[in-house]
């Protein structure tokens, strides 16, 4: 009997469920009218369409007025960022250009290429201003220093190089990856630079360059200085022993 009204007591006991808990997704509160959440619909202001390959690199000039592309067709493009209308095509590689980069003044577009050739070309013109050749295997990766004088590539041969663009010459070669390098950046400041390689040894190395001493202005001015304390200290020289 005691077992029985125990059972009629526990039956007429109401388990509480806990109410259940409102969820709203991210897009539902998006769409809650006042919402300041709301999604941005981002359309592309231009499709630039004229390649024939893979396009592999793309970099815009600094005041977003140009943009420069790299094609497996091999073959560079450069167009009007703000009409989308093609300006130049850019054909000195023979073989798929990688990578493209633009100078801080935007009057120049560096090229990489599968060939092994860095190309440097007049923005206004299309017209090849420099051919860099050191290179012993595809070019990656290329990007100009803060002040547009030097150029920085990376390649699958494992070199860095640094370039003076005006004379087309190597003034670092820098090694230590154990294999082919990917990509390569060049600081605001201009002397640090990094490089990335490929997965043999997927590594990241950052390099300092050197201070360079004084360099010698176009008009010659750093040469004369140096002329004129020369000769003063001669003549200081001179009147000692005299």
């Amino acid at each position: 009997a005691a077992a029985a009204a125990a059972a009629g007591a526990a039956a007429q006991v109401k388990i509480q469920q806990p109410e259940p808990v409102a969820t709203v997704t991210m897009q539902e509160e998006a769409e809650e009218p006042g919402s300041s959440g709301l999604p941005l619909q981002v359309q592309p202001l231009h499709v630039l369409v004229g390649h024939t390959g893979a396009v592999r690199g793309c970099a815009l000039s600094a005041d977003g007025q140009w943009a420069g592309s790299a094609s497996w067709d091999g073959t560079a493009r450069l167009w009007c960022a703000t009409s989308g209308q093609l300006q130049h095509t850019l054909r000195g590689h023979s073989s798929w250009v990688q990578t493209c980069a633009f100078a801080p003044s935007g009057d120049q577009l560096a090229t990489g290429g599968q060939d092994g050739l860095v190309l440097v070309w007049q923005r206004s013109d299309g017209l090849l201003l420099h051919k860099l050749q050191a290179h012993t295997d595809a070019v990656t990766c290329c990007v100009f220093s803060p002040t547009g004088t030097q150029l920085l590539s990376s390649s699958y041969d494992g070199k860095l190089l640094v370039w003076n663009v005006a004379q087309g010459l190597v003034e670092h070669t820098l090694t230590g990856h154990r294999a082919g390098i990917l990509a390569c950046a060049w600081s605001g400041q201009g002397r640090a630079l990094l490089s990335a390689s490929r997965r043999r040894e997927c590594a990241v190395r950052e390099w300092c360059l050197p201070v360079k001493e004084e360099r010698e202005n176009d008009d010659g001015s750093a040469n004369r200085k140096r002329n004129e304390e020369a000769e003063g200290e001669e003549e200081k020289n001179k009147r000692i022993k005299a």
